[in-house]
């Protein structure tokens, strides 16, 4: 969705039952997720854009588990690789390297934080 279509409340609210949420992505584990972030009993939310979460649900179904479990722990280590060691930040700056997302060159460690 747009920019703008999102400057409309019409546009983002979709209120749905649970069971509707899992019809729009059956993929998902909606029970387990709803249970282990502590509300089991969710009688209703709202689902901002249903479009995601319909594409989520197709590549869900489209890659295998040990893909998804590879993408999802190299995103929470480059999320957060400037707060652990230097050897993190510095395989995470150099694969971001390899893959042409970095200017060559990178601020001193301890000048890090200010720039964020």
């Amino acid at each position: 969705m747009a920019g703008v279509e999102r400057r409309s409340p019409k546009n983002l609210y979709h209120k749905m039952s649970a069971q509707e949420v899992h019809k729009l992505s059956s993929e998902f584990r909606w029970n387990t997720h709803f249970t282990q972030i502590g509300l089991p009993a969710l009688p209703s939310l709202n689902v901002e854009t249903p479009v995601f979460f319909q594409k989520m649900s197709k590549e869900i179904r489209k890659e295998n588990l040990s893909a998804w479990k590879a993408y999802l722990r190299w995103h929470l280590v480059h999320a957060n690789a400037r707060f652990l060691s230097s050897a993190f930040v510095n395989e995470d700056f150099n694969f971001l390297g390899m893959l042409g997302a970095t200017s060559g060159s990178r601020c001193r460690r301890y000048s890090g934080c200010s720039s964020s």
